[in-house]
């Protein structure tokens, strides 16, 4: 079975290789060091794992603390005329560092690739 440290070596000579056997083509060699690059720098995704205890703890504040309802419906400043109320809490589910994240934004769309190739 080939685990991931063997296909990166492999990928990694085998981008040398070619790179090194591109001659004198600049373009290629530019796009291959580019690549050669972006995996040589590792990428840092992470669980938000405190941000989703963070949103634990709020949600868990909510549910018990039974005057919060309570203290909702009798409070006396109200914006709307809905009857009913509610909160939403948010997290990220991970933690994504900025090379990485341009990285991925910058990539092409698969799906919007496909669908320009096979019009």
């Amino acid at each position: 079975m080939l685990t991931y440290a063997d296909a990166y070596i492999e990928l990694k000579q085998g981008l040398q290789y070619f790179k090194n056997n591109a001659n004198s083509d600049t373009q290629t060699i530019k796009k291959l060091d580019t690549i050669l690059a972006i995996i040589s720098n590792p990428a840092q995704i992470t669980p938000a794992t405190q941000q989703l205890q963070n949103v634990q703890k709020g949600a868990q504040t909510i549910i018990n603390n039974h005057n919060f309802i309570k203290d909702l419906k009798s409070n006396q400043i109200v914006l709307v005329a809905d009857k009913t109320e509610s909160t939403s809490l948010k997290s990220p589910l991970r933690t994504v560092d900025a090379g990485t994240r341009n990285t991925l934004q910058n990539q092409e769309d698969p799906n919007k690739t496909y669908l320009t190739l096979n019009k």
